[in-house]
């Protein structure tokens, strides 16, 4: 995968989790910041910008959630909700 490439996927992931947020009412916030071996590097903040933890999210999860189609993948779904009780 060239660079090119790896922003691409990086960009349609931060979009995806930044709905997935939104549709689940969280006032959290996150940064994708990298992409390997079929894995997104992802850090979660809180609302006023404190870093929760950094986390990584299987290219899975971003696959099987669908904005258009209202779905947050259940892991996906789980780790937000965990994350926005801390």
């Amino acid at each position: 995968m060239d660079a090119k490439e790896k922003e691409k996927r990086i960009s349609e992931a931060q979009e995806i989790i930044n709905w997935a947020i939104l549709h689940l009412n969280g006032s959290i916030k996150c940064k994708v910041k990298d992409y390997k071996h079929e894995n997104f590097w992802v850090e979660f903040f809180s609302k006023d910008g404190n870093l929760i933890m950094p986390s990584g999210i299987p290219d899975e999860w971003i696959e099987a959630t669908n904005p258009k189609q209202n779905i947050v993948y259940d892991k996906l779904e789980f780790l937000c909700k965990n994350l926005e009780k801390t």
